[in-house]
């Protein structure tokens, strides 16, 4: 068989895709089908027996079946945490979500001469929220991570992309510390442990000078223990912002906590988030479906091994590895694409 470029690379990625069919194991068909879904190409083979020669070459897999149409399995002990996980894996328990009614937001002042919004007064000044991640105090201007012309705004999830997929430099905060006293890792405007509140921090404090945005933010939050009300207030104040200083912003759902699914104060919030964001808010994509499949079983495939504490938080984070992040990265693609023609449909018919 002739020699294939990066073939350690390309054995990795189909490991990946075996390690989600565990159960059923794939086809050379789904092996195909897949890959050109994550990785936006064909992949390099003619045929099914060519295909099948260069599986036996790799190790940890194994398959059943004749010449014919053979199922492949991994056999992996690194991707054997993800088969014990999808076979373990509960069916769903459905919790319906409310839909929510636009705020009516009216702007007064305070005593002290501050301008708040009526649906917020009251949590601005009878709570307080500290968070681990606090960069209002960085004043230097970072350069963001761009894809297609959109500059990424995020927190741990979003800074794996900026640094592993778009090869933005990861930075360490010369003047802040996060959990344990750690430098907190930022990339571009990717901040580990970054939630909504300090988003809108970086804002104000003339940090982000971006005019096009995809933002993804919330996580941590949800991690935290943010109630759906302070999360709703704190997005309000986040959107506003925005707004005031002209700021194309693309919003992203937020993807499944995968290491807190047993949890149905999480999980419920996070649906509430998520129904909140799409209901009231334009240019959403959601990227649930990158996480989630038909059935509304996690794909447990697109994570990481276990959880890991990230520099910005107190709380353990599952992030997303290389598939997960492919499949994010090509529906953000083919979402900005469709946002982009939808938006010349409209304003050929002004």
């Amino acid at each position: 068989m002739e020699n294939i470029e990066n073939a350690d690379i390309l054995k990795a990625e189909i490991k990946s895709i075996l390690a989600y069919k565990s159960k059923d194991g794939a086809t050379f068909q789904d092996v195909k089908d897949e890959y050109a879904y994550l990785m936006g190409k064909e992949l390099c083979f003619d045929s099914e027996k060519q295909f099948n020669n260069f599986m036996r070459t790799m190790s940890d897999t194994y398959s059943t079946g004749g010449d014919g149409h053979m199922l492949w399995f991994s056999n992996s002990t690194k991707s054997k945490h993800i088969s014990t996980m999808v076979q373990n894996q509960k069916p769903p328990r459905e919790i319906p979500i409310r839909k929510h009614a636009p705020l009516k937001r009216t702007l007064f002042f305070n005593s002290t001469g501050t301008c708040y919004y009526n649906d917020n007064y009251v949590y601005k000044n009878k709570r307080s929220y500290k968070s681990d991640c606090n960069l209002s105090e960085i004043k230097r201007t970072r350069k963001a991570a761009s894809f297609y012309n959109y500059e990424l705004v995020g927190d741990d999830f979003f800074l794996n992309i900026a640094n592993l997929d778009c090869n933005q430099r990861l930075e360490h905060a010369t003047n802040q510390t996060g959990f344990k006293g750690r430098p907190i890792k930022l990339c571009g405007l990717c901040v580990s442990g970054q939630s909504i509140r300090s988003v809108t921090n970086m804002f104000e404090s003339n940090v982000i000078t971006s005019n096009q945005i995809i933002l993804n933010v919330g996580s941590v939050d949800l991690l935290h223990g943010r109630t759906f009300i302070e999360m709703q207030t704190d997005f309000m104040d986040l959107y506003s912002e925005l707004e005031s200083r002209g700021v194309h912003t693309v919003i992203t759902t937020l993807a499944p906590l995968a290491n807190k699914l047993y949890s149905k104060e999480i999980q419920k919030r996070w649906r509430q988030f998520n129904s909140f964001l799409l209901d009231q808010f334009p240019n959403v994509i959601d990227i649930t479906c990158c996480f989630v499949t038909n059935t509304n079983r996690v794909r447990f495939e697109c994570y990481q091994g276990a959880p890991k504490y990230v520099t910005g938080s107190s709380q353990a984070h599952l992030l997303w590895n290389y598939v997960g992040r492919q499949r994010v990265l090509k529906h953000l693609k083919d979402s900005l694409a469709e946002l982009a023609y939808s938006s010349s449909i409209f304003n050929s018919d002004l």
